[in-house]
């Protein structure tokens, strides 16, 4: 394959927006993009890695032509290490000048770069975690209904992603380049959670480390159910999980991170210490699962995302007997009361606005979940329902297939299930303070002190006593994953 214009070091130190990878845009949509005529409505990706891993060529072909890809990913210049004729770095974009006679265009990308620092790049010895918005760059426009795939030009690499498969390779769809996806080139060990009509496909990184697959399988099912008991079924009828081990002593999972381009993937960065006992007890997966049924918002809002996400890690995993009850009242009491702390002297909207894929906030997280559980208690207080009613319809209505949502729509579209704005007037007082405000009076409306040695003291006399067992309670016990439907697709 001809290279006219190499790039190894050009835009390496760029940057850009996590977690989407750009937006596409249909003709008319904004002045100045190509005509309807001119705008692809199928294209075709040819991907060979390299044997070595060392590089992925990339042979981009459209039925028409599209004036340039683009790829608002910044760091994916850091990867890209040439272009082929008819190719040309101008600005942004990858000016597509003359295609050959088939419509195609060539890349070559690096799939080792360790000075680039994202958390869809991970290269070991035997394989590779590079995700699709550091390679994958798409055209600048696209027809309505515009449908694509992806084929392997050689077999001798195993690549893992978690798109839709066609034939030998994978169909995608426009959402595909609007956000991002994990994607696993060379040896790994997969297996596929049993699952009625939902297919939870885990891929293990560096397979022979440990922690052993029966243990990985058995917390992957455990928290697959505990998130199921929420949405009546697993979130998405497809997804993928990958498994990197890390050198992480302090807790059992180190971080996790879900995906919504074009089906779900989650990556899970998981101790080679880490027992059965410990990987049953740890949040992280309960946390990235959630997030699959919810709607994605952006991140300068993630307090509402995260905020949930991390409310019902510990309520989920206390209905579905993988924590006691006295346990995930200790995580929500201590995380909130720690948030408060590290709050003092600027607002909740303050700092969520400096959140990214790459910066993560604790305060934003655990001020969120704060917001999540005065708005749980004063539903189960008045007689409205629950929040759980709220989220289902949540997830039913703005989850997939994915958008970008603001803040702001979404808790109308809460507020409006409840039929009162209560979110708004809770997130707000929230959102606007400097500091968390104090929820002493909530917690011992709820019956929650702190007794000796710090423990957490229950008291079954307490005026919100049912309501905090309630919220611990929901359905209680495990879900099946295997007797469950997905309530949507992906």
């Amino acid at each position: 394959m001809p290279f006219a214009h190499l790039f190894a070091a050009l835009w390496s130190g760029a940057c850009g927006a996590d977690g989407r990878a750009r937006t596409l845009t249909t003709p008319g949509e904004a002045a100045g993009k190509p005509s309807a005529a001119a705008a692809p409505a199928s294209w075709r990706y040819e991907i060979a890695p390299d044997p070595d891993l060392a590089h992925l060529d990339v042979r981009a072909c459209f039925d028409r032509p599209p004036a340039a890809l683009v790829q608002e990913e910044g760091r994916a210049w850091g990867f890209l290490q040439a272009t082929g004729e008819g190719l040309v770095a101008r600005g942004r974009r990858l000016v597509v000048t003359a295609p050959d006679a088939d419509g195609c265009v060539d890349y070559r990308v690096s799939l080792r770069r360790p000075d680039v620092r994202h958390p869809l790049a991970d290269a070991r010895a035997d394989s590779v975690l590079l995700g699709a918005p550091l390679w994958l760059w798409g055209p600048e426009s696209h027809a309505p209904g515009a449908t694509g795939e992806i084929t392997l030009r050689t077999g001798e690499v195993p690549v893992a992603a978690p798109w839709a498969s066609a034939g030998g390779g994978w169909r995608l769809d426009p959402v595909a380049f609007v956000f991002d996806a994990a994607v696993v080139f060379g040896r790994r060990h997969e297996w596929t959670l049993a699952a009625r009509d939902a297919e939870i496909r885990v891929v293990r990184v560096e397979p022979h480390d440990a922690p052993p697959d029966e243990a990985v399988r058995d917390w992957l099912r455990a928290s697959a159910g505990a998130a199921s008991s929420l949405f009546g079924a697993f979130p998405v009828r497809r997804a993928m999980f990958v498994i990197l081990p890390v050198d992480e002593r302090e807790r059992p999972v180190e971080v996790g991170h879900a995906y919504r381009g074009g089906a779900a993937s989650v990556v899970l960065r998981v101790s080679r210490h880490a027992t059965r006992e410990g990987l049953l007890g740890d949040p992280v997966a309960v946390h990235e699962m959630t997030h699959l049924g919810l709607p994605y918002v952006r991140h300068q809002d993630a307090w509402l995302s995260e905020g949930l996400a991390t409310y019902y890690q510990e309520v989920l995993r206390a209905r579905a007997g993988l924590v006691s009850r006295t346990d995930a009242w200790r995580a929500l009491h201590d995380g909130i009361e720690r948030a408060r702390g590290e709050a003092r002297g600027s607002t909740l909207r303050a700092r969520a606005s400096g959140m990214s894929a790459v910066h993560r906030e604790p305060s934003v997280y655990w001020g969120g979940a704060a917001i999540a559980l005065l708005v749980d208690v004063e539903l189960r207080r008045r007689g409205l329902g629950t929040l759980d009613d709220v989220v289902r319809a949540l997830s039913d209505c703005c989850a997939w297939p994915p958008r970008d949502w603001s803040a702001r729509e979404i808790v109308a579209r809460m507020d409006a299930v409840i039929g009162e704005p209560l979110v708004r007037t809770i997130s707000e007082r929230w959102l606007s303070s400097r500091g968390l405000p104090d929820l002493s009076r909530t917690w011992r409306w709820l019956g929650l002190r702190e007794g000796s040695g710090g423990s957490l003291v229950a008291l079954d006399d307490a005026p919100g006593a049912a309501v905090r067992e309630g919220i611990v309670e929901g359905a209680r016990g495990t879900v099946d994953v295997a007797s469950r439907s997905p309530a949507r697709s992906e």
